[in-house]
């Protein structure tokens, strides 16, 4: 990737819009960034991995609100566009950022854009939707690396790129985790960690089941003497093969228990079957004899109501011949009752007719009046067409009044509104003169401001290099202090060790000399005399204890090292930034004296810079406000002559409407001018020819229906005059078949006949009492024959004792049962835990095989051994290796052969994992050590060279990574003369192998030495410019 135009727009200190255009560099792929502090020189590697990846290049910048430029006016968006190229073909990105502006609740303007564009100037879409998760996606795949990957190989941040060198341990892992995605291998530990816990679960689980069913034996078995199984269970250690062996004779024990309980069960069930028939004989006969005596008691009853039924049967005769002839009698009641509706029906014809008669002539006299009033219905029809005639006329008139109304006042109304914008147009005016010559009398602020802006700038750097010379003071004094007191620590702890030492060497002597007899030979020299052996033994020092003191001693020894070199590092710092501060005072001893004077006073220049801003804000603001003003004067003026001529349209208009309505009035009668009054007029003559017409109409209506109302009342009459007659006759021939009947049925008169009358419900109830009764005394007449023959010659028997003799046998069968049941529920039981508890033991023992596995497994990967490696890191471990050879090519030629980086072995402390520690081979000295013990510059040497070994390394395994770019930020001022020309060295030669390198540097010998500066420089204002400047 090869960046060709970056343009930033409100983005940083760059206010507007600022375009670097990185083809102004032509041939030279070398160039310095070069401007003060706080210029906006790193945000242009900001601007660049924004655009890219939509973060900024450093961990304290990546939130996108700190990249909106406080320069910049509220209707500017802030946004990055990059042009760049990769694998011969051209690049156009933009990310521009939404904000809220004065006024809104919600951001607005937020637009991301990723376009190829073509030779011939068109472009084309990368992505299908240009959003920002697939911009991310897309630009990943292009460029090839993650954002990490990209700040740690092609934009290097102030301390970013140190992190690998100088960190522990694991943030190295993490660092090459991102770098070359070695997660894969944590999550593979994770998911072995997960399913190692959920198979310990899962083997606790199933030896809870297995203890539980063994622990259910005592409480589901009852305890038997003799047995081997509660003897299994009893004991301390139990053998699941044992518990197995138990549950065998257990099963045989109860398999022989039952057999015996079911014959037993059986002949206790035999003999009382038959002690229960003997019983139920014995019941059914005294059953028998009982039976016997109540029915005859029946029968003996029903003998003496006999009589009573002879009288029911007579009766129950006599109404069913009374009820055979009942529908004679009904029909002569029907013939009388019909006689008299025909009778009453011929009053009512005869009252109808006569009333008919009279209304038919009254309609015929009031039918001759309505008919002589033809006349004056025709005069009120032609009355109510001439008012008709009138009204559209009326309606027009009235429409013209409304309108000469409503032009009066629109006239009225433009003139009061000419009026208002007139003196509108006075008072803008007004004010806005006022607010020129306010404008005139503050236009001198933003000079002023600009001055005052530089001079703070200069004492800001000022104050800047007096307080870092103050800081280096105090830190040399307290490295100092430091040394001083790990030096006393450093002897104390060798002391201890030499006397520990010594100590444990005299103990191996004694020991040796109480080992020796005369005769033998010495181990040590040899002598098999021994005249003058030590007879004395010492408390004695362990090799533990003299191991515990050479630790120590160590640890105040590397402790010791690295406070000398932190005290070296600051005295070189110290003289650098006395250099520095001799620019401003040559007393060094009046620094602290100065710096406390220049504080208060750079306090009171801020002050007046803020207050000289507010004013220039409220200078801007008061400028736009009276441009606002001659834009509303202007379009008052406008106003106002739309109006005059709107004033002069409504006079014409009031005019025109006048000379038509006096036109028009003449035309219609002054009476019918209201058109209210004509309406009510027009509305009573309607009323009048609706009344006569009405009357008319109704006249001939009713004259008609009474004409036939007549017609129907005379013929009603007669047909009633004729059912009367057959009504009559039809009366006396049914009273003379009802007394025929009587006298046939017997009946001496009516009576005689109506006492002998019942309902049929009655006659029906009757009826099946005497057949109920009848049936009832046969059937027991009998029942007491065939049970005297039964029972002839036959006792009753005692059935009480036989009851107690059942009972006794049916307890004995229920008990003989339920030992049986039993029986055969314990055999159960026994034999469904045997086959639990050999379930649940081989579950058991798979499951400790399996949790066996995931944990030896586990182990492996998780590092779990005596490096305290894990996969993982063992992998990153050879990516590690890599960069290191890469990077010691480089670091051999700056440092002219002394160091070397070394990957280190030594183990971390309470048990963390190792093996990504890294030492520096001091090849002047011949050893190992940390590489924190290294100077400022020696550190920045040595992180360059892993971040170009890294990169290196990146390529190699990126196969379709071009890396045509480089950026450094900061970190060549802390290296002397030598170090800096190789570190140039090397950037030199990087560049001529076709990569374009960007350093930024306050280094003043790097600005002569690279062919082209991009400077970046502040404005008055505050916010920045760029320019490139070729040499």
């Amino acid at each position: 990737m090869k960046p060709l135009v970056l343009t930033m727009t409100a983005f940083g200190p760059y206010k507007d819009k600022e375009t670097i255009d990185f083809t102004e560099l032509e041939d030279n792929r070398l160039f310095v960034i070069a401007g003060n502090t706080g210029a906006g020189k790193t945000t242009i590697f900001d601007g660049i991995s924004f655009a890219l990846y939509g973060e900024a290049s450093g961990q304290d910048r990546d939130k996108s609100l700190m990249l909106r430029s406080d320069f910049a006016d509220d209707d500017v968006h802030t946004s990055v566009e990059l042009l760049f190229t990769i694998h011969g073909r051209t690049y156009r990105i933009l990310r521009q950022l939404g904000h809220v502006k004065a006024g809104n609740k919600s951001k607005t303007g937020e637009r991301y854009e990723f376009f190829e564009r073509l030779e011939s100037g068109d472009e084309i879409p990368c992505v299908d939707r240009q959003m920002v998760s697939e911009i991310d996606r897309k630009v990943e795949a292009l460029i090839g690396l993650t954002q990490d990957q990209f700040k740690q190989i092609v934009m290097l941040p102030q301390g970013e790129f140190r992190k690998l060198l100088t960190s522990k341990t694991e943030n190295k892992e993490e660092i090459l985790r991102r770098l070359f995605k070695t997660d894969a291998y944590k999550q593979i530990s994770e998911r072995l960690r997960t399913r190692k816990e959920a198979s310990e679960q899962a083997y606790n689980r199933k030896k809870q089941t297995f203890d539980h069913y063994v622990g259910t034996i005592e409480a589901v078995l009852p305890k038997r003497e003799d047995s081997v199984l509660f003897e299994v269970v009893e004991s301390e250690h139990m053998n699941v093969n044992h518990i197995l062996s138990g549950f065998d004779e257990e099963l045989l024990f109860y398999r022989d228990r039952i057999e015996a309980d079911e014959k037993e069960y059986h002949a206790a069930y035999h003999a009382h079957n038959e002690k229960q028939a003997e019983w139920h004989q014995a019941k059914a006969l005294n059953e028998s004899f009982e039976d016997l005596a109540v029915k005859k008691d029946k029968l003996d009853t029903l003998n003496q109501q006999v009589p009573d039924y002879k009288i029911k049967e007579r009766k129950l005769e006599t109404a069913q011949r009374a009820g055979n002839i009942e529908p004679y009698e009904k029909q002569t009641e029907a013939s009388r009752q019909t006689e008299k509706v025909k009778v009453n029906q011929l009053k009512n014809a005869e009252t109808a007719k006569k009333n008919a008669e009279k209304a038919y002539e009254n309609a015929e006299a009031h039918h001759k009046i309505e008919q002589e009033k033809q006349a004056e219905r025709d005069e009120a029809r032609r009355n109510l067409d001439k008012l008709k005639e009138y009204v559209p006329a009326v309606e027009a008139f009235r429409d013209i009044e409304k309108r000469l109304t409503s032009l009066h006042k629109t006239k009225e109304q433009v003139e009061t509104e000419l009026a208002q914008l007139q003196n509108k147009a006075d008072a803008v005016k007004k004010e806005t003169l006022v607010k020129k010559q306010t404008l005139d009398k503050i236009d001198s602020i933003p000079s002023l401001l600009s001055e005052k802006t530089i001079q703070l700038e200069k004492m800001r750097e000022e104050a800047r290099v007096l307080r870092e010379f103050l800081t280096a003071q105090k830190n040399v004094e307290e490295f100092r202090r430091d040394v001083q007191t790990k030096q006393k620590s450093y002897e104390k702890a060798k002391k201890a060790y030499d006397q520990a030492e010594t100590a444990w060497l005299n103990n191996h002597a004694e020991l040796l000399a109480t080992r020796l007899h005369d005769g033998e030979a010495c181990p040590v020299c040899g002598s098999t005399s021994h005249p003058m052996k030590a007879n004395t033994h010492s408390d004695g020092v362990t090799k533990q204890s003299l191991d515990n003191a050479k630790y120590e001693l160590d640890r105040e020894d590397q402790s010791y090292r690295e406070a000398k070199a932190h005290l070296h590092t600051s005295e070189s710092t110290l003289t650098t930034q006395s250099e520095a501060v001799r620019t401003y005072v040559d007393n060094l001893d009046k620094v602290k004296e100065l710096y406390d004077d220049l504080v208060p006073r750079g306090q009171e220049l801020k002050a007046q810079i803020q207050s000289l801003t507010n004013q220039d804000k409220q200078r801007t603001a008061l400028k736009k406000e009276v441009e606002t003003f001659e834009e509303q004067f202007n379009t008052l003026e406008k106003q106002l002559k739309e109006k005059e001529h709107a004033v002069q349209e409504a006079k014409t208009n009031v005019d025109k409407a006048k000379a038509v309505y006096e036109d028009r009035v003449t035309t219609i009668p002054e009476i019918y001018r209201d058109l209210e009054k004509l309406k009510q007029t027009v509305k009573q003559a309607e009323r009048y020819k609706q009344q006569l017409e009405s009357a008319w109409d109704q006249a001939q209506t009713q004259l008609q229906h009474a004409k036939q109302t007549f017609t129907q009342t005379e013929t009603s009459y007669e047909h009633v005059q004729k059912q009367l007659l057959e009504a009559e006759n039809n009366r006396k021939e049914h009273e003379k078949q009802f007394d025929e009947q009587l006298k046939q049925a017997g009946f001496t008169s009516q009576q005689a006949y109506q006492e002998a009358k019942m309902d049929a419900a009655s006659i029906q109830t009757l009826k099946e009492s005497i057949e109920s009764f009848k049936q009832q005394r046969i059937l027991l007449m009998e029942q007491t024959t065939e049970l005297a023959k039964k029972l002839e010659g036959k006792r009753k028997k005692d059935i009480t004792a036989l009851e107690k003799e059942k009972e006794t046998l049916k307890t004995a069968y229920e008990t003989a049962f339920k030992m049986w049941k039993q029986s055969e529920d314990y055999y159960r039981e026994a034999k469904n835990l045997q086959v639990q508890i050999e379930k649940a033991h081989e579950e058991v023992v798979a499951a400790d095989r399996q949790l066996g596995r995931l944990t030896h497994l586990h182990d492996v990967i998780r590092g779990q051994n005596a490096q305290k490696v894990s996969f993982e890191r063992y992998l990153q471990i050879e990516y590690l290796e890599q960069i290191i050879e890469a990077a010691n090519e480089r670091l051999r030629h700056l440092s002219n052969g002394q160091f070397y980086l070394i990957r280190s072995d030594r183990q971390e402390a309470h048990g963390r994992q190792s093996g990504l520690g890294l030492d520096i081979y001091d090849a002047y000295t011949g050893q190992n050590r940390d590489v924190k013990t290294l100077s400022g510059g020696e550190k920045f040497n040595a992180s360059l060279c892993l971040a170009l070994g890294m990169s290196d390394v990146i390529q190699s395994f990126q196969g379709g990574v071009s890396i045509e770019t480089m950026f450094i930020d900061e970190g060549f001022g802390t290296l002397d003369e030598e170090a800096l020309h190789k570190a140039i060295d090397t950037l030199i030669e990087l560049q001529q192998s076709g990569r374009m390198i960007g350093v930024i540097s306050h280094v003043q010998e790097l600005k002569t030495i690279f062919p082209a500066v991009l400077e970046v420089k502040k404005t008055k204002e505050g916010s920045s410019r760029t320019a490139f400047l070729v040499k």
